[in-house]
């Protein structure tokens, strides 16, 4: 809705609660539930990216609007974020599942994003996304003799220890 945009524009993170029937007021205790669980997600996101090392993990809803991140905390948060342009996003709710390398528009970082289709009663309601960064291996590999590179079907250098070639054609 228009409301809604303009919420998400100011960067504020819309939460829909149910209303009374009698007076069409806010629930409060729908609010404290709503808040809850969407903290909740952002503490069991942040945990599970820390514990796995993937550089970020966030949760979008069905139109690719961030509902909550590991990442939550920090003044560049995802949530309240729109990701609906993001091929991850749009393939993994046609198909189910995608996987892109490309560059965070957020933190500017190259990585390979991991995003799944979650269905709810046979219906899709959003995706979850994994981040994952490849500089620690990158570093590694960077203190080896030679040359060590990763590419896309299409030949482009995805990871390298040559810090001048990511994204370069082979």
């Amino acid at each position: 809705t228009a409301t809604t945009e303009v919420i998400a524009r100011i960067g504020a993170t819309p939460l829909f609660v149910d209303v009374l029937e009698d007076t069409f007021n806010m629930d409060p205790q729908s609010l404290v539930v709503a808040i809850e669980t969407a903290r909740r997600l952002d503490q069991r996101l942040e945990l599970l990216a820390a514990r796995t090392d993937a550089a970020v993990m966030y949760a979008l809803d069905r139109n690719g609007r961030a509902v909550a991140a590991s990442n939550w905390r920090l003044p560049t948060s995802f949530v309240g974020q729109n990701y609906g342009f993001r091929p991850y996003f749009t393939r993994a709710m046609a198909d189910g599942a995608a996987e892109l390398f490309a560059l965070g528009t957020v933190s500017g970082r190259p990585g390979l994003y991991l995003a799944r289709r979650v269905d709810f009663e046979g219906r899709a309601v959003g995706v979850i996304v994994v981040k994952v960064e490849f500089d620690r291996l990158e570093r590694d590999w960077a203190r080896a003799s030679g040359a060590s590179i990763v590419t896309d079907r299409q030949g482009v250098i995805l990871v390298t220890s040559r810090p001048e070639w990511p994204f370069r054609a082979t």
